[in-house]
């Protein structure tokens, strides 16, 4: 599973974006999490197990509704994930759209 984080604001409070795809089920997957929710407020703002869909136009537009833009790398990325065998990652984009990289798993054939 790959897994592409971004830490932004929504309405003045932190969020993260998790963008990317699951090996095993062979689908992308998108959640916003809150990482200090307040009392009585839910730890996601969206969560994608409850959509049928799970593209990745479907999940930009999903961000758009939020009100919530990530960089355009992020997207452009998670893409290859789908392609690239052998290996895992986890990425962290900054608001420029660097990023840093690291594999989490190699497959051994």
């Amino acid at each position: 599973m790959s897994q592409h984080y971004f830490r932004t604001r929504l309405q003045g409070e932190p969020v993260t974006v998790v963008l990317g795809w699951s090996r095993p089920l062979h689908q992308f997957f998108l959640i916003v999490e809150r990482p200090e929710p307040k009392p009585g407020q839910d730890d996601y703002v969206y969560i994608d197990q409850d959509d049928s869909r799970r593209d990745l136009p479907h999940f930009a537009a999903k961000l758009e509704e939020l009100g919530i833009e990530v960089p355009r790398a992020m997207f452009e990325q998670v893409q290859l994930d789908p392609v690239t065998t052998g290996f895992d990652r986890v990425v962290s984009y900054q608001l420029d759209g660097g990023f840093t990289s690291a594999a989490l798993h190699t497959a051994v054939h």
